[in-house]
């Protein structure tokens, strides 16, 4: 449990330095990833109000829970897996905030968020609790889809004109 502060998981040898029995990051506190693989690949992960700073590091992961507003910080780079998670319940006004996405919309991309390997790793409820924030460096929050491979991605929309454009008059 991070229960304040910053834990930085920088192991160099093959054990993980959180182990299958999972980690909980309380709000106030940081877990930063300082190098690829530190948590267990079966561990579950509950954000309880804290962030997780990826550092732009791979990792795979148990389940995820949510029971307060939360962030996960990609970096810019990195895969970040985490097992199907549509069995575990969320606390239903908690927002998990992604910031420095920088993947493509359609998947792939220098940094990926995976729940589960297909569309089902997310229930409809958890997935409207996904918020991306600046993905790509464009301004604002965008929602959440779920694509087949279970990559979770911002949903981005078509641009729209509220008023039609009036007719313009230029020398060539």
């Amino acid at each position: 449990i991070v229960s304040a502060g910053t834990l930085l998981l920088s192991k160099a040898n093959m054990n993980s330095a959180i182990p299958a029995a999972g980690v909980t990051i309380n709000s106030g506190a940081t877990l930063q990833s300082g190098a690829a693989d530190q948590i267990d690949d079966s561990a579950p992960m509950t954000l309880a109000g804290g962030t997780w700073l990826t550092g732009g590091y791979n990792e795979q992961l148990g389940t995820l829970k949510m029971t307060a507003s939360s962030t996960i910080n990609l970096g810019a780079f990195g895969v970040v897996k985490f097992a199907a998670s549509s069995g575990v319940a969320w606390t239903g006004s908690a927002i998990l905030s992604v910031t420095f996405w920088n993947g493509w919309a359609n998947g792939g991309g220098s940094s990926q968020l995976f729940l589960g390997s297909s569309g089902s790793g997310l229930t409809l409820a958890q997935l409207g609790q996904i918020q991306f924030v600046n993905p790509l460096g464009i301004s604002g929050n965008f929602a959440a889809k779920k694509l087949p491979s279970g990559e979770i991605v911002p949903v981005f929309s078509a641009p729209s004109f509220n008023i039609q454009p009036q007719s313009q008059v230029a020398v060539a």
